[in-house]
């Protein structure tokens, strides 16, 4: 990377925004903050490849109830790096969110090189920049453990080199390439297919034979893993990761799920406020402007494609906001658009949208960072809504995983944890496998589950770690299988028997 005028405006934006976001906060933190579980579901993917089994085609959790944890999800690309690199420098996780964060660098670079096709000023290209990254997901997602980021990440490099191959240069490499990671952003999140796809749309007559066959090249790699993936899941019956759609049932339900998802995040994209505008915008233009516009027209695929996706996966939209990082492709084309259309190689700005254009491309930025930067806070703050952690005090867990080892240092002991609403963050915070109980779990059913885990090899588990025990009723069915302590305050480890 050259350190030309233009690199450095982009490598302050990129650093100025990050630090003064507040993202870094978190360096320290294992999974933490919104979604809690469904980072940590991600993280024990890494960290069982590097204590467990670096066989990347076995990724495991760290519930292993079933087969050892061994379950299948998205292409474990990310989990596998980390464990890879957690090899050489230990076990940190950091390691995680700074590879997550340094793919999100480079995607935002291809965007910046992108941008940098429609606008030549560059303090309209740091502005509109600073604009489409001012983001409540993008912050957080950036330095976090989902793969979601990356996939947007790689869908931006593959843009980026689409237009590079459909504007002639290094024609045979960019084609190359741009199949290379339209694969791979697939392949960690199969919506993100759908920029793949309106690329071959808008492109499709200028292909020759040989090139339209190799289109097909990204869109095996995909079914192949997913197929592999499912046939995994299958014979392990391991169903932590969801590897199939899911609409709403009825069309009420459709608009439920609508109403709740729209209402509960949509202040996590942007201020809400900005998007309705931008729509709008958006609308106006197409209708009376430009539109014989290539962005256009991309513009629209991908928003056609962000409405497909939120069809077929509604109900995941109600209950995950980084669903969302799906719409940034669109956003970012219809951005790009506006000022195309509105701005662009113009010394004299006339007409209302023009004007509104100019002055919000200049002063929503500082806005939109604002907005992101207290809701990052927010999310990183202990009892907030938007954090919404389940286990926040790591210290506990630190202090009986180093418990656990002194007490078992060959690991051989299984354990079991009491309660756990998510499949595996607490068992990943103590760097154990083991059986989780979850608080829905009847007593008939939780007894069951350590009864037979007994019988099977009762010299093999023998810890059960649950926290508080004094906040449950002296006749609950748990304290039949543990040899009671004299405090039952905190997190503690108690030695499972036979009732």
């Amino acid at each position: 990377m050259k350190l030309n005028r233009d690199t450095l405006w982009f490598l302050a934006i990129f650093a100025l925004s990050t630090i003064v976001s507040g993202t870094l906060i978190q360096s320290n933190f294992p999974p933490y903050g919104m979604h809690q579980g469904a980072q940590a579901d991600r993280a024990c993917i890494a960290l069982n490849y590097f204590q467990e089994s670096m066989n990347f085609f076995l990724p495991r959790v760290m519930e292993n109830r079933a087969a050892d944890g061994i379950c299948g999800l998205e292409f474990p690309l990310l989990p596998y790096l980390t464990a890879c690199f957690y090899k050489v420098f230990g076990f940190h996780d950091v390691i995680y969110r700074l590879l997550l964060l340094t793919l999100w660098f480079f995607g935002q670079k291809a965007a910046w090189k992108m941008s940098s096709l429609i606008i030549s000023k560059l303090a309209h290209r740091a502005f509109f920049h600073f604009l489409w990254t001012s983001s409540p997901l993008l912050f957080f997602y950036s330095f976090n453990f989902l793969p979601d980021i990356a996939a947007l990440s790689f869908s931006l490099i593959a843009w980026y080199h689409f237009f590079e191959f459909k504007n002639g240069k290094l024609i045979n490499q960019n084609f190359h390439i741009f199949l290379l990671f339209s694969a791979l952003s697939g392949l960690l999140k199969v919506t993100f297919l759908i920029n793949f796809i309106a690329a071959i749309i808008i492109e499709w007559k200028q292909l020759n034979i040989p090139s339209r066959l190799k289109l097909l090249l990204p869109v095996l790699a995909v079914g192949a893993w997913y197929f592999y993936s499912a046939q995994l899941t299958k014979s392990t019956y391991n169903l932590h990761f969801l590897q199939q759609m899911n609409p709403p049932g009825s069309l009420a339900e459709l608009i439920e799920n609508s109403r709740y998802a729209l209402d509960t995040w949509m202040d996590q994209i942007y201020p809400r406020n900005f998007l309705l505008i931008f729509l709008i915008i958006m609308l106006i233009t197409a209708q009376q402007y430009n539109r014989q516009s290539d962005l256009l027209k991309i513009f629209g695929l991908l928003f056609g494609g962000f409405l497909s996706v939120f069809l077929l996966f509604n109900r995941q939209f109600r209950f995950h906001d980084y669903y969302f990082i799906q719409a940034f492709p669109f956003i970012f084309f219809g951005l790009l658009y506006l000022y195309e259309t509105h701005l662009k190689n113009k010394l004299i700005y006339t007409g209302f949208i023009s004007i509104l254009a100019l002055v919000g491309l200049f002063i929503t930025p500082f806005y939109q960072f604002s907005h992101a930067k207290n809701i990052v806070r927010r999310t990183l703050t202990p009892k907030d809504y938007y954090n919404q952690s389940f286990f926040q005090d790591f210290t506990s867990f630190e202090k009986t995983r180093k418990e656990l080892d002194s007490i078992d240092p060959t690991r051989k002991k299984e354990i079991i944890f009491a309660f756990d609403p998510t499949p595996n963050t607490s068992l990943y915070l103590l760097q154990r496998q083991g059986i989780r109980l979850a608080p829905d779990f009847d007593s008939a059913i939780c007894s069951q589950i350590i009864q037979e885990k007994l019988k099977k090899d009762p010299s093999t588990l023998q810890y059960l770690i649950i926290h508080d025990l004094y906040s449950l009723p002296k006749n609950h069915f748990i304290r039949h299988f543990i040899t009671p302590q004299n405090d039952e305050s905190g997190l503690k480890i108690y030695t499972l028997k036979n009732p």
